[in-house]
């Protein structure tokens, strides 16, 4: 990985992105509310910044996504947009409809090979055991999809674990690799030195900006929900994102 740069440069006022609106918060503490063209529900790729930020669940990124933003290009909202995007199209990363928890993958295929080459490209990432715990208590808090509704059917929460295995739950490293199974990121963020972390982001793009605290949601330290069994059925299941992320219950 690269070593960030260090730089002090400008900001604009702190932001809190929520669907279809920015809240911008004044220097004076007072929210003031301004349309916007984009949805947080996107990939973030940014031209005039050149970053690219692949979004893992539960690490942070609603925070890290509401904080960057303004910068990043809006995302495509037609119809059209939508239904080209199933077939891979279009070609140009500019138009495309990208997810929210889009691979890394998915934007080097949509992006020209000297772009892609040339944007500061970072991801956060947290302890796999501590990351389930916390879409567990996402989920039972919820509960407004059918995922939801069968995680807080889940009678212990080993049964959960097996559910989200079973399910194909995507693991963290699968996000960061390149097309050809490499991880590929400038900058690996941990979400327990997040801010931190998110400040070498920040003067690595050259802006300067704090993180908001959105989809949270309290509990209990996330040892407390392991016992034996459970912590080795994610360290059996989980192995690679242990192993390429460095991490131990």
């Amino acid at each position: 990985m690269v070593a960030s740069l260090e730089i002090t440069l400008p900001s604009p006022l702190p932001v809190v992105v929520e669907k279809h609106n920015l809240l911008l918060l004044t220097t004076n503490g007072v929210l003031t509310r301004r349309s916007a063209k984009w949805t947080i529900e996107t990939m973030l790729i940014s031209d005039s910044h050149h970053f690219l930020f692949t979004h893992v669940p539960k690490a942070a990124g609603s925070s890290v996504t509401a904080a960057l933003a303004p910068y990043a290009l809006p995302r495509p909202g037609s119809t059209a947009a939508r239904a080209l995007k199933h077939i891979g199209f279009p070609r140009n990363y500019r138009k495309y409809r990208f997810s929210l928890h889009a691979p890394l993958r998915t934007a080097q295929a949509h992006m020209p090979p000297e772009v892609y080459a040339s944007v500061f490209k970072f991801a956060f990432v947290r302890n796999p055991w501590g990351q389930l715990v916390s879409e567990y208590n996402s989920s039972i808090n919820k509960q407004r999809r059918l995922h939801h509704r069968r995680v807080a059917g889940a009678k212990t929460f080993l049964e959960y674990l097996q559910y989200e295995h079973k399910r194909g739950k995507i693991r963290q490293v699968e996000l960061l690799l390149d097309r050809s199974g490499k991880i590929d990121v400038d900058f690996l963020g941990r979400f327990e030195n997040l801010v931190e972390d998110f400040r070498v982001v920040c003067d690595r793009i050259g802006i300067e900006s704090s993180l908001p605290t959105l989809n949270k949601h309290a509990h209990k330290d996330y040892h407390e929900y392991y016992d034996d069994e459970s912590r080795q059925f994610v360290r059996d299941h989980w192995a690679n994102d242990i192993e390429a992320l460095g991490y131990d219950f």
